[in-house]
């Protein structure tokens, strides 16, 4: 009995070590757990400061399309109002037609036709039907362009004449040309469309990962 209780100190110092040995041996199992999940969670961080960084860039790139979008616009409605605010009729009609007869061209018939809406402004176009010579038309066509109303030649066919003879050195031909007023539309605003793009932003949800399901373990 003394013999065991003069070495029981050691078996108190044994169990000691055994009792250390054993939450050192823990210890590692949990260091060496964290330590393998320690990639999984820097890649997950990194990934995070990905999206941040990416929906940051994606926020700033809307409100940067935003300011073009207003500003093409102010450009657009300042160009607008550079256009007359309506158009003469009976005041184009007389330019086309002093024009065409100061330079001697024959068979001088403007008809007008209907506006046609484009958005910001409208368009008028007055078909001009005559007769005369090539360079005739050519001084036609510079002298409305350089009259002080906005008109702009759209399209021009010349056609021969075939039912009677021509003696002279500059033959005549027939033209039919289209001449295009234009005139502002004062109840038209220039689309942001910033609105559209807002809500679809707002109705866009956002995408999250289909969890993987565990295989099922079989049975023994």
């Amino acid at each position: 009995m003394q013999a065991i209780i003069v070495k029981l100190h050691w078996f108190i110092f044994l169990y000691a070590i055994f009792i250390s040995y054993e939450m050192y041996s823990a210890h590692q199992e949990v260091h060496a757990n964290l330590t393998g999940r320690l990639p999984v969670l820097e890649n997950k961080i990194k990934n995070s400061k990905k999206k941040v960084r990416d929906l940051k860039k994606y926020f700033k790139d809307i409100e940067d399309a935003k300011k073009n979008i207003e500003r093409v616009a102010l450009a657009v409605e300042k160009v607008q109002k550079r256009l007359p605010t309506d158009i003469a009729d009976s005041e184009n009609l007389d330019l086309i037609s002093q024009i065409a007869n100061s330079i001697n061209i024959k068979s001088v018939f403007v008809k007008p036709e209907a506006e046609i809406d484009q958005g910001f402004y409208y368009i008028k176009n007055y078909v001009l039907t005559a007769e005369g010579t090539y360079l005739q038309f050519l001084v036609l066509f510079e002298k409305i362009a350089e009259s002080k109303r906005l008109l702009n030649i759209k399209t021009v066919i010349f056609d021969q004449i075939i039912d009677r003879v021509q003696r002279a050195r500059f033959k005549l031909i027939k033209a039919k040309v289209t001449v295009q007023a234009y005139r502002y539309n004062a109840s038209f605003k220039e689309s942001r469309g910033i609105e559209a793009i807002e809500s679809e932003f707002k109705n866009k949800k956002p995408k999250t990962r289909k969890k993987r399901k565990k295989p099922k373990k079989m049975k023994k």
